[in-house]
């Protein structure tokens, strides 16, 4: 692990509420343990809790599950994790994915279903038709929390035979907390669907 740990490296830190997420670089690295600097107060983030940290590396995004030791003002203290992993070349997990999708254009409204879902974007299905130049408001259901809500940005559509429409977009203004929930509910069925 310590070879993946740098001063000044920067790093997420999400604790299992999402509202409380924080980031931050490292500002100390010892045997057992690293410090980190945050960016804003650790309100919410409890010694003891299991949390999800985040960082990017030469090697892909690093992930792993660790606690706060001590928290010193704007510092905590994070014990080094015995696991880690590296999040897919794609930088953000897709996973399949099928919900009921809302998609507004103005006053126009599009149903769909969604087929699979990353946190930088979503692919799915519909009978209507999408403007690859428009930008619409999406909205969907997440487990554990509130419909995610932002802006949908097409970057593919296909048709089929059967006049089926097919389109993959990106996600626009996607609140971080949002985009780290995505994130976390991609990992843990990603790790689920692997153990099946």
């Amino acid at each position: 692990m310590n070879e993946l740990l740098n001063l000044g490296q920067k790093m997420k830190v999400v604790p299992q509420d999402f509202f409380y997420s924080n980031r931050g670089t490292i500002d100390l690295i010892l045997k057992d343990i690293f410090v980190i600097k945050l960016v804003a107060p650790p309100t919410g983030l409890k010694i003891g809790q299991i949390m999800e940290f985040y960082s990017q590396t030469k090697h892909g995004t690093l992930f792993f599950n660790s606690s706060i030791a001590t928290i010193d003002g704007d510092k905590i203290v994070v014990l080094k994790p015995s696991k880690h992993r590296f999040l897919q070349r794609r930088v953000f997990t897709r996973i399949p994915f099928s919900e009921p999708i809302e998609l507004k254009k103005g006053r126009k409204t599009i149903d769909a279903t969604s087929i699979d879902l990353a946190a930088g974007g979503i692919r799915m299905k519909s009978k209507e038709s999408f403007g690859i130049d428009d930008v619409y408001k999406i909205k969907f259901p997440l487990a554990g929390g509130q419909d995610i809500s932002c802006k949908f940005i097409p970057v593919l559509v296909q048709r089929s035979e059967d006049g089926i429409y097919t389109v993959a977009g990106k996600f626009g203004e996607l609140p971080y907390t949002d985009r780290m929930r995505i994130i976390q509910y991609c990992l843990r069925k990603d790790i689920e669907y692997k153990r099946k």
